[in-house]
């Protein structure tokens, strides 16, 4: 996997919950929000990382299937 792959699936969950902390630090959220935000944010997160680990297997998918042929 390339420098820059695992760069991206780590950046986005710490910019996700990094924005939703600071909200929570600065009491923008509280109450019943502040837990629908962090549920959303860790399902967002979650799926980002699916979504760019899956993209990165296809790649290298398509890629050894090109040099069976």
């Amino acid at each position: 996997m390339s420098k820059s792959l695992i760069a991206l699936v780590l950046i986005v969950p710490i910019l996700v919950f990094a924005i939703i902390v600071w909200m929570t630090m600065a009491h923008i959220i509280t109450g019943w929000l502040l837990i629908v935000v962090w549920i959303v944010g860790f399902i967002m997160a979650t799926a980002a990382t699916t979504a760019v680990m899956t993209i990165a297997k296809l790649q290298k998918y398509e890629d050894d299937k090109e040099d069976e042929d």
